[in-house]
Formats: structure tokens, sequence, C-alpha cells
């Protein structure tokens, strides 16, 4: 890796071409954010091969580049980038020594972006960061004193934070990679699962806060709970559960800032790493005036007096407080960015014409992890953002909804390619996807009959909360035969 790095750093400096300032900026963009852009909260996108479509915001053309037929033609790019290295050394050397008055006609910068596109495939493979107990990391720092025990707080905090250094590395590698490769699904698929690492130990380090007692909450919820025994027609149940999120939701910030690439490159885990990352989200929010740097007045109304209520917390020395705040926008931000790497990653493994032959298990392995994500995401039963809110109804019924689906996908794969694959846990899993679905329907009103449909069967006036255990029920059963 550091050679590989000493050879980058011989090269000229790389420049930006318009197809890396577009991947980086479909990333990176809160515009093209899938959280914001899903505007009816209870659909679920088909995830049929022949239905799959890239996100909105993303820049189709870059995967129509010359690069593309490069890509199909060459077996490997690191072998083709070195014999155009061997090559360039090779005419150079032979003209100093025959000393020919003839200059050598050879495209430099073609041969250099080679050496460099060969240099990040490089950087980008390889195993993927991972923590273990003690985080595999070693730190000199000491922790602090205590009641005459040493801390290991100060200890854990520079370990997370190497360990979320070390993610962005590769991250950082990953997508400098797919910025000459935007076609490659596994990069996309890794990229992906870099920042669902990130998302994890935030998430885990949220859930029980230091300095926070275990009564006091830190999830806003609701102001009033709905009647137990209050119950409403299916379509009247679903329409007033979605305007329950919106009202819910009316003054809350998912996403702050409209560059999102600080929430990566800035470690969460050490308050000195924070600090740094909240007055960059702060410089691409607003200028040195104050004033805002776009022209959406209400959106960056709203984004200002989040930001002032968490730098409020800060000057007042609400540490605590301060920290958990940026952690729902982390959490928020990083899993914005994993759905797009996921979501891009999973249109490109049902491309044919994008895969050679011994990548079919991408397929089902993407489908799979992105499944898990999603019921991983229910079961935390958070929204993410500033402040953090207890999940709606709506909100725990689509993410149910889409595991349930990619679930469905990854078998469909696995049975179509025929691969080696155990689908009976998959089936597990839609069964409890089912149950939280049957869950969020629970107050459905019974429905009401005319007299002359009293003889009807019972399956046929059933409400879809039953309709949706029976399911549960059935996928259970296939689960284990």
């Amino acid at each position: 890796k550091s050679a590989l790095e000493c050879v980058a750093a011989a090269l000229p400096a790389a420049e930006e071409t318009e197809k890396s300032k577009a991947i980086r900026n479909f990333v990176f963009s809160r515009l093209s954010s899938p959280t914001l852009c899903n505007k009816d909260v209870d659909s679920v996108s088909s995830k049929d091969p022949d239905s799959v479509k890239l996100l909105p915001h993303f820049p189709n053309w870059v995967l129509s580049e010359e690069d593309v037929a490069t890509r199909n033609t060459s077996e490997n790019s690191t072998a083709a980038a070195a014999a155009a290295a061997a090559a360039v050394a090779s005419t150079n050397m032979a003209a100093e020594k025959d000393a020919l008055p003839v200059p050598v006609k050879i495209d430099a910068v073609h041969e250099i972006r080679l050496v460099r596109k060969g240099i990040c495939e490089q950087l980008a493979q390889g195993a993927l960061p991972r923590m273990g107990g003690s985080g595999g990391l070693t730190t000199e720092t000491a922790g602090k004193e205590k009641n005459g025990h040493i801390s290991n707080e100060a200890t854990e905090r520079e370990a997370t934070a190497e360990y979320e250094k070390e993610l962005y590395e590769k991250f950082s590698a990953i997508l400098d990679y797919l910025c000459y490769e935007p076609t490659d699904a596994d990069s996309w698929y890794r990229a992906g699962l870099c920042l669902s690492f990130k998302a994890d130990i935030i998430c885990d380090r949220l859930a029980t806060p230091r300095g926070k007692e275990k009564n006091n909450a830190i999830i806003c919820l609701p102001n009033s709970e709905p009647k137990a025994k209050e119950s409403f027609p299916l379509l009247d149940l679903r329409a007033k559960q979605i305007q329950e999120h919106k009202a819910i939701n009316a003054g809350c910030v998912a996403l702050l800032g409209d560059d999102l690439s600080p929430y990566i490159s800035h470690p969460w885990s050490t308050l000195a790493s924070l600090r740094s990352c909240s007055v960059k989200v702060k410089s691409f929010c607003w200028r040195p005036d104050g004033e805002a740097i776009d022209t959406e007045t209400a959106t960056r109304s709203k984004d200002k007096i989040a930001f002032d209520e968490i730098e409020a917390m800060y000057n007042q020395g609400d540490f605590v407080g301060w920290e958990i705040a940026w952690g729902g926008l982390f959490v928020s931000a990083v899993t914005d960015m994993l759905k797009k790497c996921f979501t891009t990653a999973h249109y490109l493994s049902v491309q044919e014409k994008y895969l050679s032959d011994d990548t079919d298990e991408l397929c089902y392995e993407v489908a799979e992890t992105f499944a898990t994500s999603y019921y991983a995401e229910l079961m935390g039963g958070v929204s993410y953002g500033y402040p953090m809110q207890a999940m709606t109804e709506s909100q725990r019924r689509n993410l149910a909804e889409e595991s349930k689906a990619y679930f469905h996908a990854a078998i469909d794969f696995a049975v179509t390619r025929k691969l080696e694959e155990n689908i009976h846990d998959l089936y597990f899993m839609i069964g409890k996807c089912e149950e939280k679905i049957a869950k969020t329907l629970v107050r459905e009103k019974f429905p009401q009959l005319p007299e002359d449909r009293a003889g009807v069967g019972t399956e046929a006036v059933s409400r879809e909360y039953e309709a949706a255990l029976r399911r549960a029920l059935q996928s259970y059963a296939t689960a284990h035969r």
C-alpha cells in the first residue's frame, strides 16, 4: 500500500473530470438524497430485474462513456497500467541511449491515467477495515484517572476514531476507482459496506450514551399516543398514518448541509474532529456574512435553526447533548449515502452487460445485504437526523416492505441463477418483515358486511392485518421445509 501511495504521489496531480465530478456530486450531494426524494413514505419500488432503476439524480451518461468499452476489452486494468508504465520507461531509455533525433510520440496523459487507474484499483481492493473487541488498533492514550482507576474512554475514543479514518481511506480509494469505472457493481457495493460499518459504530454508541441516565430519553417522542381502541378502514388508516408522519417530522432536519462529505471524512468519535466537522458543515450552508448559499429560504431557515440549537449546546458546555445531536445527523447522512451506493450496486448487478461470468453471486449478495440493512434500520426504531425521533408507523411499514422486497429479490437471484445459497433463512426473514407490517396495521377496522353477504368465507373479509400474519406463517413454514 505504501509503495502504491508513493508512486501515486510522484505522478502529476490528478485533475477532476466531468465524470468524476458527476459521480462525487451524486454520492455527496443532498439534492440526490433518496431520503428526501422519496416523498411517498408508503411506496416501495419494484425489485424485479426488468424494473430496477437508478436513483433519479444518478448521472446515467457516465455509464455510456468510452471507459465502459475499455473495461470490457481489458482483462486487468492493473496489468494494462503496468505494461503502459513499462512501455514509457522502455521508450525513454531507448531514446536516451540511442539519442535519436526523431521525437518519440507518446500520449503521456493517457499513460499516466492508466497508471493512476491501476493504482486506484489496487488500493480499492483488499479486505475492508474491521473493528474487533479492542478495535484491533494501538494507541498511546493512557486514559483519564477517576476514583483511583484508569478510564478507558479516551483510549476507546481514539481507537474508534482511527477505525473511522481507516474506513474513510478505504471508501475514498474505492470512490476514486469508481470515477474511472462507474459500472463496477462490486465497488459500489464495497463503498456502501464501508458506510454501513461507520453508521453501525455510531448507532452502537448512541444507544448507550455516556453522561445520560437511562430514564433521560434522548429521542423525541410524539406528544400524544393514539387511542388503543380507535380504529379506521385500511385506506383511512394509511392516510392518517402518513399525515401523522408528516406532522411529527415537520420540524426535523434529516440532512444538514448540501455537501455530505464531512460526515465520512471526519470521525464522530472525538470531540476535536467533531468540532472540525461542524465548522465544515456550517461553511457549506452559509457564507461568512451569515447569508444562505442558495435561495431555498425555507430549507435554509430550518437548517439554521437546527444548527444554532446544536451550537448552543456546545456553547453551554453540554458536550454530551451536542455529540448526540451530531451523531443523529451523522447516521442520517451516512445511511443516505450508503443507500445511494447499494441502490446503484443493485441496478448494475442485474444488468448483464456490466457483469462477467464469475460475478453471478454479486446479485444475491447485494440484495441480501440491502435487505438486512433495511431490517436493521427498522429494528433500531429511530428516525435519525435532528432531533432524533421515534420511528412512525408509516416509516416502519415502508422499511419492512423494502426489506421484504430485497429478500424476495435475493431468493429470485439464487433460484434463477442456480446459486448454492441457503434461502431458508431469507424466507424466515420475510416472515419477520410480514409481522412488522402487520403490527403497523393493528388499528385497522373490521369490515362491516351487508346482510346479503353473511355467508361469505372468512378469508374474503379478513383485514390486511390478518392477511399479513397469514403470509408470515406461510413464510415460516417455507423456511422450515
